[in-house]
């Protein structure tokens, strides 16, 4: 055999064990590489299946432990979907942790905090639609303790004048009863109020704070005012009357009835507290105007404040029924009139009366009004004016609404009505 023979066969062989060495490094690459595929498929369907049982941390760990694989780290085997796993399951345990923890300030009634976390939440989470839900119940608390804030900070003012405010509503509660004495021992007209009566009448008098333009930005109204309104029950609910312009064009509003103002003028927190001040909202669901040219009256349902632990019980006492038999009558000139209401000026936490005759009579569209001396300041609005038709007996003269100021003295105005009126909206209103 040649030289030449000899090292073409040997060459032969060396190819051939070549080819021998790549077939089976193929082979067992293709081995290798298939039971890491499904070794890391594996992983990805495990952490697919503790993410079905809300356990984010334990997936996350599994999808980062096959990062480590010397496949995935040297040859990017399923890394792009490994990797965009774990970038959607940390999202989903953020948006977990907000929510639980939303819901955690929800339990402790800590509703900014609460409205926080759940604003945080994802909006391809699976948790968004009840985390928007919660935020509107959020924010509705939020309303609510804002509302009954402004009103103790309206009620008590700034704690630097709060003693200087006691002492005021000392005073004015000690003048109330001595003018309520002067009305009941003058004797020169039979309309004039008696002591029992006007004492009935003030405790049935609310103060209405009503919140306007609400920022939900901020989670608060932009500004609130203030009126009156008289409290009613008829068929088994408590209703409050008022003007229609005190109610109208508002989001919410709060009712308040003082039974005990002497102790409301001292201790506002203790009168909360032992229910001598009471709170309720308005059912803007249910509330209803009067039909009638000139009429500026509307009648609402009241309903109980979340969280104040204040039955509507508590107003059984304090509720006027009307009395259509002995009070159907409209009142002439020179009849003697009082008027309580919660006026802007002065102590926030008790009553203010004053007295005067009616003067004269004006109509409005097909309203009539009264024109009475008796002092109407703003804030009176939907309040209540009252005479004495005979011993033991007092009937509603009107609602006090708006003041027309002349050159030399100012007449207030008081929306004539009977109690046979008041009898019948609230009939044809319950029905609604």
């Amino acid at each position: 055999m040649s030289q030449k023979t000899k090292v073409q066969i040997s060459t032969k062989k060396i190819i051939l064990e070549a080819v021998v060495i790549c077939s089976l490094l193929l082979i067992g690459l293709s081995f290798f590489a298939g039971d890491e595929y499904h070794k890391i498929s594996t992983s990805i369907k495990m952490a697919d299946q503790l993410i079905n049982k809300e356990k984010y941390k334990e997936a996350i760990v599994e999808l980062t432990s096959t990062l480590d694989r010397w496949s995935v780290e040297k040859f990017g085997l399923r890394k792009k979907k490994i990797v965009s796993d774990i970038e959607f399951y940390n999202r989903l345990l953020a948006d977990s942790q907000s929510y639980n923890l939303g819901n955690q300030r929800l339990k402790e009634e800590d509703w900014e905090e609460a409205k926080k976390f759940f604003l945080d939440v994802s909006s391809d989470s699976p948790f968004y639609s009840d985390a928007q839900i919660k935020i509107e119940e959020a924010k509705g608390q939020i309303v609510d303790e804002q509302i009954v804030k402004a009103v103790k900070e309206a009620t008590e003012g700034m704690e630097s004048a709060r003693i200087a405010e006691r002492e005021q509503g000392r005073q004015e509660m000690d003048a109330l009863e001595q003018r309520i004495q002067e009305l009941s021992s003058d004797q020169t007209h039979s309309t004039s109020l008696s002591y029992d009566t006007s004492l009935y009448f003030i405790t049935s008098i609310a103060k209405i704070i009503c919140g306007v333009d609400y920022n939900s930005y901020y989670g608060e109204y932009d500004s609130y005012y203030s009126g009156s309104g008289s409290i009613w029950f008829y068929e088994n609910e408590y209703w409050v009357i008022t003007n229609e312009h005190v109610l109208k064009d508002v989001e919410e509003c709060l009712v308040i009835i003082t039974k005990d103002s002497g102790l409301a003028a001292q201790d506002y927190d203790e009168a909360f507290q032992t229910n001598q001040v009471i709170m309720y909202g308005v059912d803007f669901d249910r509330w209803f105007t009067i039909p009638t040219t000139g009429f500026d009256v509307a009648l609402a349902i009241l309903k109980e404040v979340p969280g104040n632990n204040q039955p509507l019980s508590l107003l059984y006492d304090v509720a006027m029924l009307p009395n259509p038999t002995d009070c159907s009558d409209y009142f002439p000139i020179g009849t003697k009139v009082a008027v309580f209401g919660y006026p802007s000026i002065g102590s926030d936490s008790v009553i203010t009366l004053t007295d005067g005759i009616i003067s004269s009579f004006e109509s409005v569209g097909d309203a009539s009004y009264y024109l009475t001396s008796a002092k109407i300041e703003q804030g009176f609005s939907g309040g209540l004016a009252f005479t004495d038709i005979r011993e033991g007996v007092s009937c509603v003269v009107g609602i006090p609404t708006f003041v027309i100021s002349g050159q030399l003295e100012s007449l207030g105005r008081i929306l004539a009505l009977t109690e046979e009126d008041i009898a019948f909206w609230l009939f044809s209103s319950s029905g609604q």
